[in-house]
């Protein structure tokens, strides 16, 4: 019994030892076989490849080779040397290299035509000390190799420097089942650079000898992190910049980037994916960033772009087609001193052509220092596109919060600062869109549950389900801050003759604190959109000279039950409400499709059980599939309808049964007043003067007759 003790306490000592050693620097030469070549079993004799290997040799791995304590161990004590290839034929036969460390790059390199049959190093570091060596850092470079199989590196990039850096390019990379991908994380601490490159998946030329036609997407794990005392021009992605072809159309990026600016940027770049150029007609693009971006700096002295996948979209043919293209990773932006654009948003910073089928998820957050905005520049913040000024949007939807809040409460800003749910800023059109997360922001310019600002816009089927709120906020709107733009006058009334605007909903509240100059159900500008209703509370401070105009009611079909003060007890309404039995059914709807917007050959707005109120048709589907998410606004106070009869006798509208001194109005297809009074008798009649069909509102009903000569 004693005996067998003693052999397995030996056996156990014996492969503790074993797990306990590492390569002690030695190399050896590897055994050759005939028909084979040199058969690498050890560390040793993987790094006798440093030195020793002549030109047209083959080797071949016949197991994993470690080179620390274990598989999860780097071997700091004995740095590699780098490898570089002459006409090998290198098998790792489907084993792989771990725990090598280089102070020195690239750890592998071929220098003239070999063959790399599925190249595998994990768990690696390679820690760069002294950058004045190096322009460009990366793990390996395999661009005159011919490859077979898989590219597999996973490790780590560590570049530290003392002094200033003129520039500095680093990247990762990787191949798996015709994939590109990255599983190394790359991590900068510098003083001073003039220029700063990274790319968690480089341009193609490192990768090989490849045919793109069989590249099938690309894959980001590797996380990037950058610490700098101050980066003059700075350019960090999760991958490089593709033009996708009829196969390559997959590009997601899993990987998180932190950025850290002690000083400040002069021009900032900050994406999960650097730039797509050109997306062919009818490919379908499945585009995906999980990865969460931090940026924190004191001063930006040149244009800002933070967002989660794409700075911006190049395409001259205007194809753009977006299908599924996704954001669910959380943007961080912390700055003191602005003197320059910034654009920041979940999807797209921004774009000059036409986007569709884009949907945020994560939460954007922008923290403000002293903000001293110059006069002359923007800031757009949305939770899908920073700003679609010289593009039209359509089915962009935004689930996260978006949040623009300043550290001190002191500042001010001369500049513009446009902040929404979807877009900070829409300049060409937006259409089939919505938001479901809460917009709040502290003295920005404008702010809306949709976009801060139309400008010149073509908007339809926009529904608003989250929460606005600003505090010292000028314009706030549950569906835009304000409607801007070029318009003719007409009885009173901005009309457009070459926009399409209407179809509104918003369901979210929308609360102004501190002084504003216009807050509204829908728009806080002072314009009407059509076809449109709001079903959520208006809360305002009531002080002097705090908000100095209220907009519940755009319109007629702007409807809204009442505004809330924030002083206590207090109820101020700006119109009659409406029953909630009335707004959640099927003649509610048939009114919103009789005024439907001019463009749509079907009805907009349906019931749903999904939602209570009527919402968009096109959204249904969308709405169904994120029910279980949706926070429901709260239901309206029930207030008595106003009985009463309506009859046509000719020209004339018969009013009987109504209460003496009730108020009345008679608005047209268009939404417009064009009869107010009040009842002088229980049986008035009201004339018209012309045929017609109309909306005749008493009291707080409303009916629609129609009148024939």
């Amino acid at each position: 019994m004693k005996k067998q003790f003693f052999i397995l306490a030996a056996f156990i000592l014996l492969n503790a030892s074993f797990a306990l050693a590492e390569w002690s620097g030695d190399t050896l030469k590897p055994e050759y076989k005939n028909g084979i070549g040199y058969v690498i079993s050890k560390p040793e004799e993987f790094a006798w490849l440093s030195h020793n290997a002549s030109r047209g040799q083959s080797f071949i791995l016949v197991n994993d080779i470690v080179f620390g304590k274990d598989k999860n161990s780097v071997n700091r004590d004995h740095p590699l040397d780098p490898i570089a290839v002459y006409d090998w034929d290198l098998d790792f036969n489907g084993f792989s290299v771990y725990g090598i460390y280089s102070e020195q790059q690239d750890i592998f390199v071929c220098r003239s035509s070999s063959i790399i049959k599925n190249f595998s190093y994990k768990n690696f570091e390679l820690n760069i000390k002294d950058t004045s060596k190096y322009a460009t850092i990366s793990s390996y470079d395999l661009s005159s190799c011919r490859l077979r199989g898989n590219v597999f590196a996973e490790g780590n990039i560590k570049v530290s420097a003392d002094s200033s850096l003129s520039q500095l390019v680093v990247y990762g990379g990787g191949m798996v089942d015709s994939v590109l991908e990255n599983r190394i994380s790359i991590e900068i601490d510098a003083e001073d650079i003039e220029s700063l490159i990274v790319y968690g998946i480089p341009w193609m030329g490192p990768m090989g000898k490849l045919d793109t036609l069989l590249v099938r997407g690309a894959k980001n794990y590797g996380n990037i992190t950058v610490k700098a005392n101050s980066i003059k021009n700075g350019r960090i992605f999760g991958m490089y910049q593709y033009g996708l072809n009829k196969n390559f159309y997959k590009l997601a990026n899993y990987g998180n980037i932190t950025v850290v600016a002690k000083s400040h940027f002069d021009l900032i770049d900050v994406a999960g994916i650097m730039e797509v150029l050109k997306i062919p007609e009818g490919t379908r693009a499945d585009i995906y960033n999980e990865g969460n971006i931090s940026v924190k700096m004191w001063k930006s002295s040149n244009e800002v772009n933070i967002c989660g996948l794409f700075k911006e979209v190049y395409d001259k043919n205007d194809t753009t087609n977006f299908i599924n293209a996704i954001n669910r990773g959380n943007i961080n932006y912390n700055t003191h001193e602005i003197e320059s654009d910034n654009f920041v948003s979940g999807v797209f910073c921004k774009s000059s052509y036409n986007l569709k089928n884009l949907v945020n998820y994560g939460d954007v957050n922008v923290s403000l220092g002293s903000f001293t905005y110059p006069s002359g520049r923007e800031f757009f913040v949305g939770g899908a596109i920073g700003s679609a000024e010289y593009s039209s949007i359509f089915n962009v939807f935004n689930f996260g919060n978006v949040s623009v809040k300043p550290f001190d409460k002191g500042s001010s800003s001369e500049g513009k600062v446009y902040v929404g749910g979807v877009t900070g800023y829409a300049g060409h059109g937006i259409v089939n869109s919505f938001n479901l997360g809460q917009v709040s922001a502290e003295k920005v310019n404008y702010l809306g549950g949709i976009a801060g600002r139309f400008f010149d816009t073509d908007a339809f089927k926009l529904m608003n389900f989250g929460s606005v709120s600003g505090e010292n906020v000028p314009y706030i709107g549950g569906i835009t801050g304000a409607y801007d733009g070029s318009c003719y006058m007409h009885n009173g009334y901005c009309g457009r003759e070459s926009h399409d605007i209407g179809d509104f909903a918003n369901l979210g509240d929308v609360v102004a604190l501190g002084k504003s100059d216009s807050v509204g159900g829908i728009a806080g500008g002072k314009e009407a959109s059509d076809y449109s209703y709001n079903a959520s509370k208006i809360v305002w401070e009531v002080k002097e000279d705090s908000i100095e105009n209220v907009y519940p009611q755009s319109t007629f079909f702007d409807w809204n039950v009442y505004g809330l003060s924030t002083k206590p007890d207090e109820k101020l309404f700006y119109g009659e409400a409406l029953t909630t039995a009335y707004m959640q059914s099927k003649e509610f709807v048939d009114d919103l499709n009789h005024m439907k917007s001019k463009d749509s050959s079907s009805n907009v707005w349906k019931l749903s059980p999904v939602y209570p109120y009527p919402i968009i048709a096109d959204l249904e589907d969308v709405l169904k599939e994120h029910q279980g998410i949706l926070s429901l606004p709260p239901v309206r106070p029930q207030r008595a309808l106003v009985s009463f009869d309506l009859s046509v006798d000719g020209m004339n509208v018969l009013v009987s049964g109504a209460k003496v001194g009730t108020p009345y109005s008679v608005f047209n297809l268009l939404g417009h007043a064009i009869l107010r009074g009040r009842l002088e008798s229980q049986n008035q009649m009201i004339p018209l003067s012309a045929a017609g069909t109309y909306i005749v509102k008493v009291g707080t009903a409303t009916r629609k007759v129609t009148v024939k000569r």
